[in-house]
């Protein structure tokens, strides 16, 4: 294909007529997203991405933000919910987890790798920089299991920044009623946020009436509360 973008550009000269040039630069602008799609990156947890130039299908990220990334797959992981031909995410092969910044809280969505770049951090603007700094440190406190895997009978919180539902409150004190291998739920679409988040514990909170209401979570979002705040 690189032979015949290279040909396909040696053929716009003045003296082709309007419409014939027309033709030739929807023919580069193929060839030129062919090659920007099929251009490898090589991904690693903590780099900073977005879209390659014309390869965008999500609103997430904006044009101008970076995301970051949290897991590179060794296989693609197809979204079950897609299944019309008919839909550009039919069998999209998504390849990397990026978490981004929404409403201040910390997300993570599937993507087509293929369709991302890579981002030094020295070439980033001083307000991407400002995001990128906040994005490593939710990482970081996201894949941190320094604390342990939690247990039944922990007390516990969410971490700064990963509240992403509505209940429990920030700083709310539960308990972990019960632990088990990742449930990875399809429910939700690729396209959004929650799919196949790996939701591992389930977690008694309190309600207003003091019965506890039980939900699964995604246990890397929650910390042991200290035996000194308990």
């Amino acid at each position: 294909m690189c032979e015949q973008l290279e040909h396909l550009r040696s053929m716009l000269n003045e003296n082709m007529d309007d419409e014939t040039r027309e033709m030739v630069k929807k023919g580069v602008a193929l060839a030129e997203a062919f090659e920007t799609y099929n251009t490898k990156t090589e991904f690693h947890v903590g780099d900073f991405v977005n879209f390659k130039p014309g390869m965008r299908s999500r609103s997430v990220p904006k044009e101008d933000e970076v995301g970051i990334v949290t897991e590179v797959f060794s296989q693609p992981v197809f979204d079950p919910l897609r299944k019309s031909a008919g839909e550009p995410t039919f069998r999209e092969p998504l390849t990397i987890r990026i978490g981004l910044l929404i409403n201040s809280v910390f997300q993570e969505f599937f993507m087509d790798g293929a369709r991302m770049q890579v981002f030094q951090y020295e070439s980033l603007s001083e307000s991407q920089r400002s995001c990128a700094d906040k994005l490593r440190d939710l990482a970081a406190n996201l894949l941190d299991a320094s604390g342990g895997p939690l247990r039944a009978g922990d007390i516990v919180r969410w971490k700064p920044g990963m509240k992403c539902c509505k209940r429990p409150e920030y700083d709310q004190h539960c308990v972990v009623m019960e632990t088990f291998p990742p449930y990875c739920s399809n429910k939700r679409g690729a396209c959004g946020t929650g799919f196949r988040e790996p939701n591992d514990v389930r977690i008694g909170i309190p309600d207003s009436d003091n019965d506890v209401m039980i939900y699964m979570f995604d246990s890397r979002r929650f910390e042991k509360v200290p035996e000194s705040e308990i």
